[in-house]
């Protein structure tokens, strides 16, 4: 399955893909950074790959602020997150082949990068204005007092749904006035009202300074409503009604309200009882949710404040009589009864049951004197200011609820900011000593290059040594295995390569019957670590055996070396 997801994501990019939008969003750039002052920068790279587009616009941003790298400069963060764990890898260490420079400009060639090896290396101060992450777009909560989001030819990848989710979190990250960088085949689409296209022909846009956040219209584009959704079959009584009951409030709700509605406090039409077609409008702003803003202008005015009146007092409410037209009548009005919902319901709606009724209305105008048509009139108007005070005092103490509500939640994005504040410079703090370690860490490696180098001098010199050398000399560790040997040994004792080392001394092939069993000499040695000779005679011919150990420091034994002299040889020595 990881096999599997890793090839259906695709992390194909180059630096400064699509050169014309690039030129583009440097212009723009310029100008953004010379009018936000001194204070840091930020800017969010989704779907980076394998981090080219994210380094592309650190060289804009450098170029732009001159900057060289010192302490003091002003701070640039550029978060490059995707879902390739690998591509994020290779973007973290910055290591690119040398082909990857044919797009690049050569002023920024030289100053951005080192060449070695044939691999093209982006220098740590530009690396280190560039954090990667592991980050799901459409998932995971966005990046917040964002001055620039660069998601390009991503969007083409998802369909209409998605990218509006996507785009609404998007906006969300950006400051007012924050800059957007699409690729060349996207588009802002449903969220084109707030934002304001930089340049004709180019896919770099502007977040609007004075467009109103509609946080009811982004439940559409996937962002989570403030209440949680509920099942829908557990709507009625927040899960406390079984099958049955449920069964027998909507045979009631259907006497009592054969055409009508179920709203809740929020004038959402729940469930929708007979045909109310002919009560309603159907125009552009009706997206997906349901409210009695759908209903036709004077039944939609009366039910906005009939609804409120009737939870607070508790009672059920008439609405007047409103001349609409329909089939088999010409006038109708709204009845509301409260509903709470036992046991200790929290939720609470609203049963809304549409009147209707067909009178002689020119006929009863004139059957009425002109007094009474006035005294009519006049207690319609004072019923309707009264249902409106009302109504609008409600209106006032929800919107005090709610201010207080959000004081308390900014209170609580200011104390969440701090303790971002604190751990943003504890990863700083952090940052600086995993950069200390490391180079800490490139010292001790080149100290180890240093060794090695040694090591494979004295490895040539001993070899030297050996074929040089005219004595039979083997060299055994602890366990009596052959190490190494001069040449003559080897051509004596018959050896051969076994692994990492020439065989154990009990399998050499001794050259004549009079020779010491050299296993034999070799043990005892090993155990009296003290060096031992034997004399023999071969040929007429007198020879001897020299067996002595060897140690390292603090007198740790290591292994033996046996020599093998002529006798007078020795005795010359």
């Amino acid at each position: 399955m990881d096999a599997l997801f890793r090839d259906l994501l695709i992390s194909v990019t180059r630096f400064f893909r699509d050169s014309e939008q690039f030129d583009a969003l440097r212009r723009e750039l310029g100008r953004y950074l010379a009018e936000v002052g001194n204070r840091p920068i930020r800017v969010w790279v989704p779907g980076c790959a394998s981090g080219e587009e994210a380094y592309s616009i650190a060289f804009l941003i450098a170029d732009a602020l001159k900057l060289t790298g010192k302490e003091g400069e002003r701070g640039v963060q550029i978060f490059a997150t995707d879902l390739d764990a690998a591509a994020l890898a290779r973007g973290r260490a910055g290591v690119y082949p040398a082909s990857a420079s044919a797009g690049i400009p050569d002023s920024m060639l030289r100053r951005y990068f080192t060449l070695s090896d044939n691999l093209l290396r982006v220098r740590p101060e530009i690396r280190k204005m560039v954090l990667f992450s592991h980050h799901n777009v459409f998932q995971d909560p966005p990046f917040s007092e964002i001055d620039l989001v660069s998601f390009r030819n991503t969007l083409i990848y998802f369909e209409s749904s998605l990218q509006e989710k996507v785009m609404s979190r998007i906006l969300y990250a950006l400051r007012p006035g924050g800059l957007l960088f699409l690729g060349t085949s996207e588009n802002v689409g449903e969220m084109a009202p707030y934002f304001e296209q930089v340049a004709e022909r180019m896919r770099l846009f502007c977040k609007r300074t004075s467009a109103s956040f509609d946080h009811k219209a982004l439940v559409r584009f996937g962002v989570p409503p403030r209440r949680q959704k509920r099942d829908k079959r557990k709507e009625y009584g927040n899960g406390e009604l079984n099958s049955s009951s449920e069964e027998m409030f909507e045979v009631l709700a259907s006497s009592v309200a054969p055409v009508g509605f179920l709203a809740n406090e929020q004038k959402d039409l729940v469930r929708i009882f007979g045909d109310i077609s002919a009560f309603t409008k159907v125009t552009d702003e009706v997206r997906g949710r349901l409210t009695t803003n759908t209903l036709k202008e004077a039944l939609a005015s009366e039910a906005a404040s009939l609804i409120p009146l009737c939870l607070k007092y508790n009672k059920a409410r008439d609405g007047l009589w409103r001349e609409i037209l329909g089939q088999g009548f010409n006038r109708a009005r709204l009845r509301c009864y409260p509903m709470t919902l036992p046991p200790h319901g929290k939720t609470r709606y609203v049963l809304v049951s549409i009147e209707t009724d067909l009178v002689d209305i020119s006929s009863e105008r004139e059957s009425h004197g002109d007094d009474k048509e006035t005294s009519g009139y006049l207690a319609y108007v004072e019923n309707e200011l009264a249902d409106a005070r009302e109504a609008l005092q409600i209106t006032m103490e929800e919107l005090q609820t709610s201010n207080e509500e959000l004081q308390s939640t900014n209170e609580e994005l200011q104390s969440t900011n701090e303790e971002l504040q604190s751990a943003n410079e504890e990863l700083e703090t952090s940052n600086e000593e995993l950069q200390s370690t490391n180079e800490e860490l490139i010292t001790v490696n080149e100290e180890l290059l240093i060794n090695t180098d040694e090591l494979n001098k004295l490895v040539v010199e001993q070899v030297a040594i050996l074929e040089a050398l005219p004595l039979p000399l083997l060299v055994l560790d602890q366990m009596l295995n052959i190490k190494s040997a001069s040449k003559r040994a080897i051509e004596i004792f018959g050896l051969s390569e076994r692994a990492a080392h020439l065989g154990h001394i009990s399998q050499v092939q001794l050259p004549n019957a009079s020779f010491p069993r050299l296993i034999d000499n070799c043990s005892e040695v090993l155990k009296r670590r003290e060096t031992g000779k034997v004399r023999f005679t071969v040929d007429n011919e007198e020879m001897s055996l020299v067996i002595a150990p060897y140690f390292i420091q603090d007198n740790e034994l290591m292994g033996l070396t046996v020599v093998l002299e002529r006798a007078s040889d020795t005795e010359i020595v």
